[in-house]
């Protein structure tokens, strides 16, 4: 089974895949994906374009489950 476990002070918290969570946005990215022209061909693969790094550990954060009724 595909599935995260989090063992939290002798807790053990379940992460399935495709599960609903909050999480806080901690830093982006953006990347310029002009294209470059013949004479300045790279051989390096492509940067993406843009991306979100995100952190769940914070209280609150994680699987929606974990705090229903909390």
């Amino acid at each position: 089974e595909q599935l995260w476990i989090w063992n939290f002070d002798e807790e053990r918290l379940f992460y399935d895949n495709y599960e609903m969570v909050r999480f806080q946005v901690v830093d982006e990215e953006w990347h310029d994906q002009a294209p470059a022209g013949p004479s300045q061909a790279d051989d390096a693969p492509p940067k993406t374009p843009y991306r979100i790094k995100a952190s769940m550990a914070a209280d609150g954060l994680g699987v929606c489950l974990w705090w229903d009724g909390a």
